[in-house]
């Protein structure tokens, strides 16, 4: 760039959809192999699995949990490993199902009763 002009005509400064490199995706797959071999506990090895998308998110300002972990368990091929990460995702769905839940407006109906979620 010079003068504050982009170089190109078509360059512009929308965000760009960025994926983990695999040897991210790789080294947490690798950690929780040796977790299981080790004999760590399925919650140890969520809140591992947890922190580690939390820090990922965190970092990348552009990535979501539930697309971290999609991507993670696409890169996963052993079942044991991909069924700790299904573990937390389903974790993850059914809080952000409670969640919404509990945010829904209560509708009363002409008989008196209320219905949570109907608009």
């Amino acid at each position: 760039m010079r003068g504050g002009k982009p170089t190109l005509p078509h360059q512009t400064h929308d965000a760009q959809r960025i994926v983990p490199h695999p040897r991210t995706l790789r080294k947490a797959r690798e950690q929780i192999k040796y977790m299981v071999i080790d004999g760590a506990s399925p919650r140890q090895i969520r809140n591992y699995l947890h922190r580690w998308v939390t820090w990922w998110v965190n970092a990348s300002e552009t990535w979501q949990h539930q697309e971290l972990l999609n991507w993670f368990l696409d890169f996963c091929w052993d079942a044991n490993i991909a069924a700790h990460a299904a573990s937390l995702l389903q974790l993850r769905l059914i809080k952000e199902l409670r969640t919404a839940a509990r945010s829904a407006p209560v509708v009363a109906l002409d008989d008196g009763q209320a219905v949570q979620g109907v608009a």
